[in-house]
């Protein structure tokens, strides 16, 4: 009943029913924040007068880091038992707080239910990984290739880096396409965002049949050991062999098979006309 204080006169009432259930759940997840990689426990409690079966979640943004050892727990009435999570390093999120909840359900009324929510610190991190897609290309003949250089973010920062053409090997001429569009040797400064990927056209030209190697090296600008490399191939198809000349071909004699053969003639003439004087006297 509820009556207006300055008009006793003005009252109105309503009935309801309250149902009194013999389960109860209490869910205890602690430390309240944690910095990943963690571990943490989880203190179920069976607080009703019966015994239950209670499923257990995981929520929010950090329980895909999170696995969860079981996915229920059967305890008598006033029992307890705690769980150990362990919270794996956070490398794909971006800085700052994720919430991670656990919630306790009776399989019997999913209406008996509890939670506890804290908070895990994602600290700023760097990663960098570079590849060729493909790394190795292989031509009918000489000529030129194209290869992707994917140069992948994997810290949760931004960050600027510069990419090299470090060595070229081989029969080979490469050039990086720059920010404007035009072949270069080095590109001083691009940005990925966090977690980001971005794309480098590297340009070569195989000059003669055999196999050309450009290496691209890709430096963070201001963490010099945060480097990454990868080497672009590019080769030609085996080339047949010349076929053989015909089996009946005619030879035709070298300048110095000429110079016997005359040298020959002109001994056998000087044999015959030393021999036709001597006949004739």
């Amino acid at each position: 009943t509820a009556t207006a204080a300055g008009a006793p006169t003005v009252t109105d009432q309503a009935a309801g029913t309250v149902r009194v259930v013999n389960l109860g759940v209490d869910v205890d997840l602690s430390p309240d924040t944690a910095n990943p990689p963690a571990t943490l426990s989880l203190k179920v409690t069976n607080t009703g007068r019966v015994q239950e079966t209670f499923k257990l979640e995981l929520a929010g943004p950090a329980a895909n880091y999170t696995p969860l050892p079981t996915a229920t727990v059967t305890l008598a009435p006033g029992a307890s038992q705690t769980l150990t999570l362990n919270v794996g390093a956070i490398t794909t999120a971006l800085p700052g707080d994720l919430t991670l909840t656990a919630i306790a359900t009776a399989q019997s009324n999913p209406s008996v239910r509890d939670s506890d929510t804290i908070r895990l610190g994602v600290s700023p991190n760097r990663g960098l990984e570079v590849a060729f897609d493909p790394n190795s290309q292989t031509l009918p003949n000489p000529g030129p290739a194209a290869f992707l250089l994917r140069v992948q973010n994997t810290g949760n920062r931004e960050e600027a880096y510069q990419a090299v053409i470090t060595t070229t090997n081989g029969p080979v001429s490469a050039a990086l396409e720059g920010l404007d569009g035009q072949p270069t040797q080095r590109i001083a400064t691009f940005r990925l965002p966090a977690l980001a990927t971005g794309l480098l056209t590297l340009d070569t030209t195989l000059q003669q049949v055999g196999t050309g190697k450009v290496t691209v090296t890709v430096n963070t600008l201001d963490a010099p050991t945060l480097t990454d490399a990868d080497t672009a191939t590019v080769n030609t198809q085996d080339q047949p062999p010349p076929p053989p000349p015909p089996s009946d071909a005619t030879a035709i004699p070298t300048l110095s098979e000429w110079m016997q053969l005359l040298m020959a003639l002109l001994m056998l003439l000087a044999l015959a006309w030393a021999s036709r004087r001597r006949y004739h006297r």
